[in-house]
């Protein structure tokens, strides 16, 4: 379970859930749960897949990015 904190307003939010950690930019309202290694792998975790979320800002939830398809 996890959860960010608005850093201008202090507000606590929850977070998606991750098994590997985040990977993110203060700047940026994406947040990347689960990201590879520098190398794109994995060490302990086969099944673990990178998903990227969005902030809406209205409402202060991460919306899950569809992945992009053809």
């Amino acid at each position: 379970m996890s959860v960010i904190i608005d850093r201008r307003t202090g507000k606590i939010y929850d977070a998606p859930n991750s098994e590997l950690g985040y990977k993110f930019k203060a700047d940026s309202r994406m947040l990347i749960v689960n990201p590879p290694d520098s190398l794109g792998f994995y060490d302990d975790c086969s099944y673990c897949i990178p998903k990227i979320y969005i902030l809406n800002e209205q409402t202060k939830k991460f919306e899950l990015r569809e992945p992009f398809t053809e």
